[in-house]
């Protein structure tokens, strides 16, 4: 359990059916259990239905597998570790104070999937309140008939210990982004992405200058 504990790659996948025969055919056996923040877990991961997998009756097998993800699971939800989303009844799970005030000047760019958009350079100005995180993003949107546009967004959301998540918001559109800080504290990369329409990677560095 202390290994499982530890941070490792974990991606949100959609839920599957578990029959005891099918658990006893699969030769699984249980290790512990560790509670988890509801909260913590859905701002991190947002919950999946799972009506369809169960009226289907697809199991979680289709979903296990060995290694990192492939395709487009590599723009799907991630934890770090499970004390991230830990109930709190642990010593080890994070709190806001656990990890570096992202407060300053971040410049950075973000990156679609496919090659055919070039990457967009921004600056975020981020205010980190003890894991609240507020403020503004500026970047240079090019146009393919014109000069590149400025465009301000706002900023809302949240830090948990080393984990970032923040939304986006500009001219009533939003858009997710969620990262990992670097053990320095000088750069969080991670993935964006608008919900059921595109999504890309993102990375920032500190500008202590």
């Amino acid at each position: 359990m202390a290994e499982l504990a530890r941070p490792h790659l974990w991606v949100a996948r959609r839920p599957g059916s578990l029959t005891p025969r099918h658990a006893a055919n699969m030769q699984l056996k249980s290790l512990g259990k560790i509670g988890l923040d509801r909260d913590r877990l859905s701002h991190f991961a947002p919950p999946v239905s799972g009506v369809y997998s169960a009226v289907n009756d697809i199991s979680i097998c289709d979903g296990l597998d060995v290694g990192g993800p492939r395709g487009r699971a590599a723009f799907a939800p991630r934890i770090h570790a499970l004390d991230d989303i830990a109930d709190g009844s642990s010593a080890a799970s994070p709190k806001p104070s656990d990890g570096p005030s992202l407060s300053g000047r971040w410049p950075g760019q973000y990156r679609y999937q496919t090659d055919k958009r070039p990457p967009v350079a921004f600056t975020a100005l981020l205010d980190d309140d003890e894991g609240r995180l507020s403020g503004e993003i500026t970047e240079a949107v090019v146009q393919s008939d014109g000069p590149a546009l400025t465009r301000t967004a706002s900023i809302v959301g949240r830090r948990l210990g080393w984990l970032v998540k923040f939304a986006k918001h500009y001219e009533g559109r939003s858009v997710d982004y969620q990262g990992e800080i670097d053990e320095a504290a000088k750069t969080i990369t991670g993935v964006w992405s608008i919900p059921g329409r595109v999504s890309g990677r993102f990375e920032m560095a500190r500008d202590d200058g």
